[in-house]
């Protein structure tokens, strides 16, 4: 059965509430899988991590090597690094980061999505662009309908 109310979701993300232990910043795998789990690219106690490689491979191409990968960069790197990940995974995985907004492409290139207010290696600023606009505006709607509700409520 479909719902009505289905057609009216434009978007829908997670943003987990975690702790932040100093354990966690000891390595970048376990910062990435934190991140992961942060932002629901995995569940609570998941194994697999082939979402972990990809964002991995991303943040070594961006940050190490200052480029932006294109897939197929991306899946030789993988799989020089024993990662094996096929390509219709590595293109899912791709595709759900760009649903998120954390990465973007250009001219088929992958890199973490910029600020326009601050310098584009900046991916705390593009992190926090676009992600707050998108709970601002969810924040504001959700808060005219609990107004209207209250309306509706209290008319006799």
């Amino acid at each position: 059965m479909d719902f009505p109310e289905s057609e009216l979701v434009v978007e829908s993300f997670t943003i987990r509430e975690l702790r932040l232990p100093p354990q966690v910043t000891l390595t970048k795998r376990s910062m990435i899988r934190w991140l992961a789990l942060s932002l629901g690219l995995i569940s609570p106690g998941e194994s697999r991590a082939s979402i972990l490689d990809v964002m991995e491979a991303l943040f070594f191409f961006q940050f190490n090597l200052k480029r932006s990968p294109t897939s197929k960069e991306l899946w030789i790197h993988l799989k020089e690094n024993k990662k094996e990940i096929s390509d219709k995974l590595l293109r899912y995985h791709l595709k759900r980061l760009k649903d998120l907004s954390l990465i973007e492409s250009k001219r088929l290139q992958y890199s973490f999505t910029a600020s326009p207010y601050a310098d584009k290696n900046d991916v705390t600023a593009g992190f926090k662009e676009n992600y707050s606009k998108r709970i601002n505006h969810a924040v504001e709607e959700t808060g005219k309908v609990l107004s209207e509700l209250k309306k509706k409520y209290e008319e006799k």
